[in-house]
Formats: C-alpha cells, sequence, structure tokens
C-alpha cells in the first residue's frame, strides 16, 4: 500500500458508559472502507459492561486495520480523555466517532475524497448525519440545508457563529500538536477544535450523510436534568477560555479578534453567574409557585 496514496488516518473512538450500542459502534469503524487506518478504541473507565462488550468484538475481527483497544485508568472526564487519545494517534487527520454512533462504512474515504479534492485545505470538515432512534431506525437528516457557521476568522469577527457537529468531526492532528490540551473542565472539546481550525485553514462542511447519529435519553444533547443543564451553561465560559489561550498560541496580534474575544469572555461569565443564581433559586421558585396553587384551591 502505498502511503503517499492514502496516508494514515486516525479514527478516535471514545466511549463511556453505552453498553447498549457500543458493540454496533464499534463495528461500524472496523467496517471502513479506507485502506490505511489507526484505529483507537478507547473507553473511559466505564461502569457498565462497555469496555467487555467493545473487548469482544475487537478479539473477534480479523481485518486489515491496526486497532488499539484501551481504557482510562480512572473516568477522566471528556476533555481529558479526548487529550489523552489524542496525544497517542499517529494519523495526519483524526476522526472522532462516539460509542453510541455509527460510522457509514465509506466515511472516512468519502472525507478523503473530500479534501483531497479541494487540495487539503481545511484543518476541520464535518458532514451531515443521520438521525437515528434508539433502535437504529432512520428517522431524518440533521441538516436539510447547508448549515451556517464560521469557515474562517473573518467569519467570525463578522458574529457567524463558531461551531460544527462533534459526532462527524475530522480534524488535521496540527489542531492538536500546536495547540496542546484543553481548558481544565472542558466538555465542549469539539467548539475548541472548530475555533483552533478558524485559525489554522478553516473548517469545510460535507454535505453527504456519514454518521448515524443517535438520539436517545441517555447522551449529551438529551436527557439532561435540570442541574445539568444548568451546568453545562454555567461552563460555556470554558469554551472562551480556551479560544483565548489558544489565540495566543496562535500568536495573532489583530486587534479586533483580541477585542471580540474579551467581550465574549465577559458575556459568558455574566451567564455564568445568572445560571448559578437560577438553579439556586429554582427550589425556592417551584415551593412557592405550589404554595401559590394551593392556597387557589382552599
Amino acid at each position: 500500500m502505498c502511503t503517499e496514496v492514502f496516508p494514515l488516518i486516525s479514527i478516535v473512538f471514545f466511549s463511556y458508559n453505552q453498553e447498549n450500542f457500543i458493540e454496533e459502534a464499534v463495528l461500524s469503524v472496523l467496517n471502513q472502507s479506507y485502506p490505511n487506518l489507526q484505529i483507537i478504541i478507547s473507553d473511559d473507565f466505564s461502569t457498565d459492561k462497555t469496555y467487555e462488550l467493545a473487548s469482544k468484538v475487537v478479539d473477534d475481527y480479523d481485518g486489515i486495520h491496526n486497532i488499539i483497544l484501551r481504557q482510562s485508568h480512572k473516568n477522566l472526564g471528556l476533555g481529558k480523555h479526548v487529550e489523552e487519545v489524542f496525544s497517542i494517534a499517529k494519523g495526519e487527520y483524526f476522526v472522532l466517532a462516539a460509542g453510541d454512533d455509527i460510522s457509514y462504512f465509506d466515511r472516512v474515504s468519502k472525507f478523503f475524497e473530500f479534501i483531497k479534492k479541494d487540495d487539503f485545505k481545511y484543518s476541520a470538515v464535518f458532514s451531515n448525519l443521520m438521525v437515528l432512534d434508539a433502535e437504529s431506525n432512520e428517522k431524518r437528516k440533521l441538516f436539510l440545508s447547508e448549515p451556517v457557521f464560521s469557515r474562517n476568522i473573518r467569519d467570525f469577527k463578522s458574529g457567524v457563529p463558531v461551531w460544527t457537529v462533534g459526532a462527524s468531526l475530522v480534524i488535521h492532528r496540527d489542531l492538536y500538536d500546536k495547540y496542546g490540551g484543553f481548558v481544565s473542565g472542558t466538555i465542549q472539546e469539539d467548539g475548541v477544535l472548530a475555533f483552533r481550525a478558524i485559525l489554522e485553514k478553516g473548517i469545510g462542511y460535507l454535505n453527504d450523510v456519514t454518521v448515524g447519529y443517535r438520539h436517545h435519553d441517555n447522551n449529551v444533547s438529551q436527557g439532561l436534568s435540570l442541574k445539568k443543564r444548568v451546568d453545562f451553561m454555567r461552563k460555556e465560559h470554558l469554551l472562551w477560555d480556551n479560544w483565548i489561550k489558544d489565540s495566543n498560541s496562535s500568536k495573532i496580534t489583530d486587534p479586533s479578534l483580541i477585542n471580540t474575544l474579551n467581550k465574549g469572555l465577559k458575556r459568558s461569565h455574566r451567564k455564568s453567574y445568572f445560571f448559578s443564581f437560577k438553579l439556586l433559586s429554582y427550589p425556592y421558585l417551584y415551593c412557592r409557585s405550589k404554595l401559590s396553587s394551593l392556597k387557589r384551591i382552599f
């Protein structure tokens, strides 16, 4: 195999307490058609049978890909888990995958053809997804038209939001090698990587569906309690902390960019204080509303 024709690409696969979906998810990355893959399947110290089931699938695999199966020595949390896996990935590009999603068999091949056609000009690419229910039934495409997002730093300074879809994200390894790890406590690693990408060559979008995105009660964006939702919003300032750290690492001295980042950080801290107050006051407001209802009844 000529590595100049098919450069090494790493699939970085993250799991945690996903025993109901892990076997199908692992099989989907093992069955990729791209011929030069390193596949790292990493479990963040699950408390259910996720790692045991993933191990069984890997043990039964007899294909051509280079597989690394590992488990964290303790639960690290999302940001630190991602850092740990990135540090051992050898590929030129990192393909992100989750333990409850399905990577379609030609996902990596489609990405490579897309970025090769555009002369490798992007630091990150994400694609359209097919939303699946808990039984793997296809429900709908995530994007019915091309999404609006910052493709480069010029877009960001114009007020276009910075985001990608982590479930279908592929990044160049420079976004880790150059910028290093995340600010402690980070839970929005895809937002951090998106900003790093616009500091570099920018972000591309592939409209082909390459991933089945699982929509169920236990994934990160669903089924959150009030406390977890508020905590998620309170941690938004960590995203801006990461962006400021990374803009310093890039040695960009554009005053308008620095001003935009500082204003965003101040806004996010104000939101953090607001949501902290909301969480503390919620039990009181809830009880008061119940008492008011009882007074009306009696």
